[in-house]
């Protein structure tokens, strides 16, 4: 119990992380597309930290971890199109095939969450009970990594054509961020195919603050504009 509470630390910083800037952006007086949809992406990515609830209170309950990580997935997979959302309003470019696309994927892969081809068991760790990846799952990890390049084209054409420096300066650091949130999200699979090696997307909280860094900085910073 003691290994396991040291290894959810990472997971309740994203979840803290997740929740305190979904809450930043819903919350202010002047919302913008942006900033909503970048709140939103924030609540998606945290939802997995929710596992660490039966990980310590239902350890050894395998049928009802199993239940719990299902349900929290049925909503999980549709980060990806969280993202391409989010992506669309900084580039202030609309895409609806993209959209709608991203959108039914996401619903075919939330269907077969309750199925085998999504999880098919639990395997034990040191820091708690990890689903063996379906095939399903390994094709919405798939989709992740086509947000990501998806966005860093849209994010970059918009680059090349901000004439505005501190827009530049934002579009570059969500580039470098976007990369390495959706590399941390892929760090995750290993563990899931038997390898003893931590999963690395309870870390996105980082990129998630970069993010908000880059989106919030001139308003944080007296005397920025």
């Amino acid at each position: 119990m003691a290994n396991i509470t040291v290894y959810a630390l990472p997971r309740c910083l994203l979840l803290l992380t997740g929740l305190s800037l979904f809450s930043v952006a819903v919350t202010r007086r002047n919302r913008r597309s942006e900033t909503t949809m970048f709140g939103l992406l924030c609540l998606w990515s945290s939802l997995t930290a929710f596992d660490i609830v039966p990980n310590l209170f239902f350890k050894g309950d395998t049928g009802r971890i199993e239940r719990i990580e299902r349900a929290i997935h049925t909503l999980y997979v549709f980060a990806p199109w969280m993202g391409i959302l989010f992506i669309h309003s900084v580039a202030r470019y609309r895409n609806r095939g993209v959209t709608v696309a991203g959108f039914a994927l996401s619903a075919v892969i939330s269907l077969s969450t309750f199925s085998d081809y999504y999880i098919y068991g639990l395997r034990e760790s040191p820091w708690g009970y990890i689903p063996r990846a379906g095939i399903m799952l390994q094709v919405f990890f798939a989709f992740a990594l086509l947000t990501m390049m998806y966005g860093i084209f849209m994010l970059s054409r918009r680059n090349k054509s901000a004439v505005n420096e501190n827009e530049r300066v934002k579009l570059r650091l969500l580039v470098f961020s976007i990369v390495l949130f959706f590399q941390m999200t892929l760090g995750s699979l290993p563990v899931m195919h038997g390898i003893d090696f931590y999963p690395v997307g309870n870390f996105v909280f980082i990129p998630l603050i970069l993010m908000a860094w880059g989106i919030y900085r001139y308003e944080w910073i007296p005397g920025k504009s």
